[in-house]
């Protein structure tokens, strides 16, 4: 073999020990150093017969595909594993502020919504109270959550509008539910009725986890069920709003830090044991 084609047959090995490094490093650091071996060896046989050339191409055109192939895999895998796997879990500290911000949100919107209903009353429009309570409502609690999961959960930006939006969703379909949802109506409806509301206020926010958790389902679930429990005050029939509206600020604040706990910390932690167990 003479010095130029030495330096050629370098090169070309050089190129497939790259295309190696291509790999994963999960992959690479499994399988390298048997590929490296099979490559070699086959090149090391065509020499013998006078093949070496074709053996180069047909090494490097099956390389290429199988690269591409494990990086999909890989790309795949480090979502999946994005998504089980918080960086951080959250501490009791995050589930007792969630339920005080949450509820304080609430009160807080009441109080808002009675310094405003005047200023729009003057102006001759006649305006009903859920008409800015709701609306206030998603604000504050989209802010306060926002603020609390942006720590535990990536690329949250859209969580204050997605909060907003739902709690909107109940003007949206007042008319269709507005049969089951009505004074005088059975108690057993008025719950069913609030739980549809519920669960259709929690689905521009389930929208944002889905990618971000598995499981998202348990968000809305949470969600319809703490409405449905509001809608138990049938039982009692308060005379006054307020109430009511203390009692679904705390029961809504429980529910979902519940949601949350299975979110960010109980279901990852199980889906982890459960992949570590099978390996």
């Amino acid at each position: 073999m003479d010095n130029f084609e030495w330096h050629i047959r370098s090169l070309v090995l050089r190129f497939i020990e790259s295309l190696l490094k291509l790999y994963p490093p999960r992959f690479r650091h499994e399988f390298y150093s048997e590929i490296q071996k099979v490559i070699l060896c086959r090149l090391r046989d065509a020499e013998q017969t006078g093949q070496w050339p074709c053996a180069v191409v047909h090494e490097i055109a099956g390389l290429v595909p199988s690269i591409i192939q494990e990086r999909w895999h890989d790309l795949g895998f480090r979502k999946e594993t994005m998504m089980i796997i918080a960086n951080e879990k959250p501490g009791w500290f995050f589930y007792l502020g969630w339920v005080a911000l949450n509820a304080i949100a609430v009160i807080m919107a009441w109080y808002i919504t009675w310094a405003i209903m005047p200023l729009v009353t003057e102006r001759g429009e006649g305006t009903r109270l859920l008409d800015l309570l709701f609306p206030i409502i998603g604000l504050l609690t989209g802010i306060l959550q926002y603020i609390l999961l942006r720590r535990y959960l990536p690329h949250m930006g859209w969580w204050i509008a997605a909060t907003f939006l739902g709690w909107l969703m109940p003007f949206v379909w007042f008319f269709i539910f507005s049969r089951v949802v009505i004074p005088g109506s059975s108690t057993v409806r008025i719950v069913l009725g609030m739980s549809v509301l519920g669960t259709t206020v929690a689905l521009p926010q389930w929208w944002l986890l889905r990618k971000r958790v598995q499981h998202a389902w348990w968000w809305v679930l949470f969600f319809g069920l703490a409405w449905g429990m509001v809608g138990l005050y049938d039982l009692w029939n308060p005379p006054d709003l307020f109430p009511v509206l203390l009692g679904f600020a705390v029961v809504l604040a429980i529910a979902t830090s519940i949601a949350c706990w299975l979110l960010l910390d109980r279901l990852p932690n199980h889906e982890l044991s459960s992949r570590t167990s099978s390996q």
